[in-house]
């Protein structure tokens, strides 16, 4: 009994010094973008080009309410429109998921304050999954690399979008809820967390795959023997988000397309390959739809695809590959440098590669990434607040 407690008390002394860790990172993030806001100059050309649903903030926590943190906003404010439609914005919105404005419509009854309410739902999700994350990676790794893993995913360059009001932080919690159950075999709870990814982002649906693969891991399924049983009618209902919100479109707008062609506008057309060689041909280091430094994002991305199918779990991979794919498809690379974000295995191969688990020793690059990465995150929020295109 006496090494049992030890044990709980180690694991809740790691918890609390991940979560303050996440809160000194929060804090300095703020803060430096706040600083940032009052030094660098205001990008007043590209906020008056952008949608704009509310006054400019200027005070420490509005100046978070900039590019698609004012579709969410707005959502959570005014609901979808239901009218005819007369502008462009009118169905643009339906590309927003309804599950992160709803959660920000729900907590503003506390704060009265829906920028608040916005970043505080993100906070929230970000504690979630310090916890489940390294919970999830200690099934594999000792917590040298769990550790490490979360501290990646904390200080990565453009992480401060998991402090934004954008969906990433609440995506990525569910997803590693979805796949940590998955892994304790809990499979109503998996199926409910993946119901909620599909209801937060259109990749939520494809979550199905990379879960099933661990279905059939935990039946013993191998080679061409898949056995099934019960349990998978949980997992089959995972789409269940999408189709809620395809169900509620199309009661709204009396028309079943109208997510896709809110996609159009939104430059994401599936299997638009010609689009690629303009692309290719009319790079600028970094913008909405011909950014080299996108490019580079995918390149690298897909390399290091290929290491985490050598060294980590079969499902892990897929999941990162079907990360991929959809804006691959749609022939647009706008955004991929937030977009892999979401990809936890990532961070736990880079863990992996900085540090040697088997003698507990962290390696010199360990610290290089870290301080690179935090320094990164800090100036780019701080571009961010001033409405420069980061992602």
């Amino acid at each position: 009994m006496f090494y049992i407690y030890r044990y709980y008390v180690l694991i809740n002394k790691t918890y609390l010094k991940l979560i303050l860790f996440l809160i000194i990172i929060k804090l300095i993030l703020f803060s430096g973008a706040f600083l940032g806001y009052k030094i660098i100059p205001f990008d007043d050309e590209m906020y008056d080009s952008n949608f704009n649903f509310f006054e400019k903030g200027d005070g420490f926590f509005e100046i978070w309410q900039t590019w698609d943190s004012q579709w969410y906003l707005k959502i959570a404010r005014d609901g979808y429109f239901t009218g005819s439609f007369t502008e462009m914005s009118d169905i643009a919105v339906y590309a927003f998921f309804p599950l992160f404005p709803l959660l920000i419509y729900l907590l503003n009854f506390l704060f009265s304050n829906l920028v608040i309410s916005g970043l505080f739902v993100s906070f929230i999700c970000s504690v979630v999954t310090v916890i489940y994350l390294y919970k999830l990676i200690n099934l594999d790794y000792p917590h040298l690399i769990a550790r490490n893993s979360i501290i990646y995913y904390l200080l990565f360059p453009t992480a401060f979008f998991f402090s934004a009001i954008y969906t990433e932080s609440l995506f990525l919690m569910l997803v590693v809820l979805t796949f940590y159950y998955a892994r304790e075999q809990k499979w109503w709870l998996c199926s409910f967390f993946g119901v909620l990814c599909s209801l937060t982002r259109t990749i939520g649906v494809l979550l199905l795959f990379p879960i099933l693969i661990e279905y059939f891991k935990s039946l013993g399924s191998n080679n061409f023997k898949i056995r099934f049983n019960k349990n998978i009618v949980w997992l089959l209902i995972m789409p269940l988000g999408l189709g809620i919100y395809q169900l509620f479109i199309w009661l709204t707008t009396n028309n079943f397309s109208t997510y896709f062609i809110s996609q159009k506008f939104w430059g994401r057309q599936m299997f638009n390959f010609g689009a690629y060689i303009t692309h290719l041909t009319n790079l600028t280091f970094h913008s909405f739809k011909y950014s080299f430094l996108d490019l580079v994002t995918v390149i690298i991305f897909i390399f290091m695809l290929y290491h985490i199918y050598k060294r980590l779990r079969f499902s892990y991979f897929l999941y990162s590959v079907l990360i991929m794919i959809l804006p691959l498809l749609s022939a647009n690379l706008m955004s991929m440098t937030r977009l892999v974000l979401i990809s936890f295995p990532h961070y736990i191969l880079l863990a992996l590669w900085t540090s040697d688990y088997k003698s507990g020793k962290v390696g010199i690059w360990f610290y290089i990434l870290s301080i690179l990465f935090g320094v990164l995150q800090v100036f780019l929020a701080a571009l961010f607040v001033n409405n420069y295109w980061i992602a």
